[in-house]
């Protein structure tokens, strides 16, 4: 993977689009990464080696590595989530496709702005058709992530799109996410290239407000994975407004409303501080009023084969009873069973067995 890091990079763009004064923020909390971030560029590797290799995920099961001081192995868990992507890269290849991995788009980004760059993780362009096809692999389980108007991939599609340097009509952008559990793995979004004419402006506008002397500061959703959450004073500022609203026995809707919407980005916010905190008491720090307290141990069999000896000795039974798989563990079985191109067809079998039943207490969402 590249090891140039600009300061605009497309995999945060969606935040800096909306909120251009978190760059400098971010710049100044270091360039640490979380060891999910970590797990993910690890994953990535390995998809660009089978990629690159002709090789099937399962070839690096056991496999090892280290990412900014984290260590992983490849389990055949992680191995099944990079094979969905590489189904969805090779598998719609056709002669006289031409594609790329892991293209760099340092280069052809920085003529829209000197600040751009990124790196497409697959890239694919059809000459018959003048379709170009940019595939983003999203290793993480914990968020959604839309294909529908992605910064992100859109901004990888216009690097590519220069970076191929031939005539493109139509493009379409894809989302492999196959660890995130209730949503297809695999979703496309497809578009004419002349309709990234107005997010060229966008990006442009909003690159040179990063620069500004005060680059404005505006929370919302994509706050999650900024650096300068803890020390975000349009965050803090959200968070004072949620502990100043009072409500009496005449409730105003119209303050609730606003500090139900800046809840989610104060969680943020205070998870942050917790992060950072937590890093510094592990790292020896004393931090008044607080100390690390280990987690209860939980208690488990030193020697299996001994237990079930010990059992049979006994007359005792030390087998649990059998359960049924839910619903979405036996979908996941039949997509690993069921032939290639017949996955849809086997989920279809267990519908009539399924019920939708919606918990007691209705969830209260933003719209």
């Amino acid at each position: 993977m590249s090891g140039i890091h600009a300061r605009l990079s497309a995999s945060s763009a969606h935040r800096w689009l909306e909120c251009p004064g978190s760059i400098n923020l971010a710049i100044h909390r270091g360039d640490e990464t979380s060891v999910y971030a970590a797990e993910g560029t690890f994953a990535h590797d390995i998809a660009a080696k089978c990629l690159e290799q002709n090789f099937p995920a399962l070839h690096f099961i056991g496999h090892t590595g280290e990412v900014e001081g984290h260590k992983f192995t490849c389990t055949q868990e992680m191995a099944d989530a990079i094979q969905v992507y590489l189904d969805a890269t090779l598998g719609e290849l056709e002669a006289g496709d031409e594609d790329w991995v892991e293209m760099p788009l340092l280069a052809p980004l920085q003529k829209i702005d000197p600040d751009l760059g990124g790196t497409a993780d697959w890239v694919r362009y059809r000459p018959a058709k003048k379709h170009l096809r940019v595939v983003d692999l999203k290793f993480g389980s914990g968020k959604y992530v839309e294909v529908d108007s992605n910064v992100q991939t859109r901004l990888y599609a216009l690097g590519a799109m220069l970076q191929v340097n031939r005539e493109v009509e139509e493009v379409e952008v894809v989302i492999v996410q196959p660890r995130f559990e209730g949503a297809k793995p695999v979703r496309s979004w497809t578009f004419k290239a002349h309709d990234l004419l107005d997010f060229i402006a966008d990006i442009q506008e909003a690159a040179a407000l990063s620069r500004s002397a005060n680059p404005p500061l505006k929370a919302g959703e994509w706050c999650g994975f900024c650096k300068a959450a803890s020390v975000c004073p349009e965050l803090k500022a959200k968070q004072d407004a949620i502990v100043a609203v009072e409500f009496g026995q005449v409730v105003d809707y119209t303050a609730l409303a606003k500090a139900l919407a800046a809840i989610p980005m104060v969680k943020e916010r205070i998870k942050a501080i917790e992060e950072i905190a937590y890093k510094e008491a592990t790292g020896g720090a004393a931090i008044p009023g607080f100390k690390l307290v280990k987690k209860r141990p939980s208690r488990q069999w030193s020697d299996v084969e001994a237990v079930k000896e010990w059992g049979k000795a006994n007359a005792v039974d030390v087998y649990a009873e059998p359960d049924l798989l839910s619903v979405t563990q036996l979908e996941k079985r039949l997509a690993e069973t069921a032939p290639k191109g017949k996955k849809k067809e086997a989920g279809k079998v267990r519908e009539p067995l399924v019920a939708k039943v919606s918990p007691a207490r209705a969830s209260l969402r933003e719209h």
